[in-house]
């Protein structure tokens, strides 16, 4: 059971896998930081599951078809 403790150990401490694991918590913080615009996206998506709940059933589908078709409405008229 020691011997397994010290290989373990050994491949802990060993410069290719404390190098790889700098390189691939690098390469994750290079991601989330990359990704930071979705932020605004999910902003409105928090909204719309405030305002219809975030269980999808045949209701919340109805009612966010009319919220849809009333904002698109708005839209057309704005752009037009």
């Amino acid at each position: 059971m020691r011997i397994k403790l010290y290989e373990l150990k050994k491949v802990i401490k060993s410069p290719v896998v404390i190098g790889l694991i700098a390189i691939f918590i690098a390469f994750n913080i290079f991601i989330i930081f990359s990704n930071t615009h979705l932020t605004s996206e999910l902003k409105i998506l928090n909204k719309i599951v405030d305002k219809f709940g975030y269980k999808i059933s045949d209701k919340m589908m109805d009612d966010f078809g009319v919220y849809y078709n009333e904002q698109l409405k708005k839209l057309n008229s704005i752009t037009s």
